[in-house]
């Protein structure tokens, strides 16, 4: 008899009391192999002792490669008491688990800066739901990392702190692989249960909020759910098992076309926000002006359903930081979530890391989507080192244009339309 790991021990342990199920069901696990051979081999061992121990009469269990898609096998207990025994079960499996072993002792080497435990999530639920629906009652889990990652376009992946916002559910598929077009009841009558390896992607509060819904409104616009998201290996299977069903969330699906992937950026906890800071009375010195250092610049707005955008060019001839371009080498845009980790998006602020001459900076707002029978009254901050200044802005009542008339505004360094404003950053500073 094969003992991949070790399955006597684990056999050792075994209950035959195990209650059962109302009726058989079906289980899909997809595992990634993309990790530490250490770190595989302990999700195996669970991945085992569920097979084992948890699996009853006329259970089906699938298993997947979870970047490949391919089959590793299928383990199955047939309908009869012969088979409530673990021992039966194991010698029943016998080329399953000769196949399982050899997947897990070959993991794939985590390359430096890949993500440990990677899987194509988007690629896996439609291969699962194309290729092996409809389902009845069916529990999937998968094992491996939610932050997904794409050698395509590196606005599609989640890597350094980043998620899709509601923009990419909306989109169609060519535009984002989050896209949820045609997928309406591609996993109806299943419950997704995630194993992760680890949290250290949810260091920010902010982030794993953010991560955590991303995948609860991807998975629903399946038909599908939620129902375990955690790295509590022994908790998530006991839910699979039970077939128990997600916890309720207030997770609301914006509807917006704005295909945006936000970056969440790591900031000193000593140092307060620019939305924070009390405001500097007195203008700069104009000789700063030609080489201003450490320039924050932020809008914040009253209107929750508006979507406001900010442009900043540091010189003519630079590229635009703003939602679509996140970085350059002179600085970054971000969100400043302020008010609340579960905030569904944060204040639009662009940090320049380098020295930037205030004569020559542009600075656009555009209203881009959102309807508002009122004006949409805001305020925009900029910030030279540990001085803040503000102003008012505001857009009259109406709708937003989508960022139509961009590259005129850009360009003529002039409102292309109502739904610009550009403004002079010495009106800011108080010198004009």
């Amino acid at each position: 008899m094969i003992k991949p790991l070790n399955i006597a021990a684990l056999l050792i342990t075994l209950t035959s009391a195990w209650s059962g199920h109302a009726q058989a069901k079906d289980y899909i696990i997809a595992l990634s192999p993309m990790q530490p051979e250490s770190a595989l081999k302990q999700q195996s061992t669970h991945i085992l002792d569920f097979l084992i121990n948890k699996t009853q009469r006329g259970d089906k269990v699938l298993m997947l490669d979870a970047l490949s898609f391919e089959t590793i096998g299928v383990f199955r207990v047939k309908d009869s008491n012969f088979y409530d025994h673990p021992r039966t079960k194991v010698k029943t499996n016998q080329a399953f688990l000769l196949d399982f072993k050899a997947f897990y002792e070959n993991p794939i080497p985590v390359k430096d800066g890949a993500v440990a435990g990677v899987i194509k999530t988007p690629q896996l639920l439609e291969t699962i739901g194309r290729h092996y629906g409809a389902f009845e009652d069916t529990d999937i889990i998968l094992i491996g990392s939610p932050i997904y990652a794409d050698l395509r376009n590196d606005n599609w992946s989640m890597t350094d702190q980043k998620y899709a916002d509601d923009g990419h559910f909306n989109a169609p598929p060519e535009v984002s692989p989050f896209s949820l077009q045609g997928r309406k009841a591609l996993l109806k009558n299943t419950r997704i249960h995630w194993a992760m390896p680890d949290m250290k992607w949810a260091a920010i509060d902010q982030y794993r909020y953010h991560v955590t819904r991303q995948w609860t409104i991807y998975i629903e616009g399946h038909g599908s759910s939620l129902a375990s998201f955690s790295n509590d290996f022994a908790t998530v299977f006991d839910r699979a098992a039970n077939g128990t069903k997600a916890v309720p969330h207030d997770y609301v699906r914006k509807d917006t076309d704005k295909v945006e992937t936000v970056q969440i950026f790591d900031q000193p906890e000593d140092k307060k926000s620019i939305y924070e800071r009390e405001l500097s009375t007195i203008p700069p010195a104009r000789d700063i002006l030609r080489q201003a250092r450490n320039v924050e610049i932020g809008i914040s707005w009253e209107s929750e359903p508006i979507d406001l955008d900010l442009y900043i060019r540091p010189h003519h001839g630079a590229k635009v930081l703003y939602y679509s371009n996140r970085m350059e080498d002179f600085g970054y845009y971000h969100k400043d979530f302020t008010r609340s980790p579960k905030a569904d998006g944060g204040f639009e602020t662009v940090t320049l890391t380098s020295a930037v001459d205030l004569h020559d900076l542009f600075i656009g707002i555009n209203h881009f989507n959102g309807a508002s029978n009122t004006d949409i009254r805001g305020e925009i901050r900029l910030a030279i080192g540990d001085q803040t200044y503000g102003m008012p802005f505001h857009f009259k009542a109406g709708n937003g244009n989508t960022g139509m008339g961009r590259d005129k505004t850009l360009n003529d360094k002039a409102p292309a339309n109502t739904k610009w404003i550009v403004i002079d950053p010495q009106k800011i500073l108080g010198l004009k």
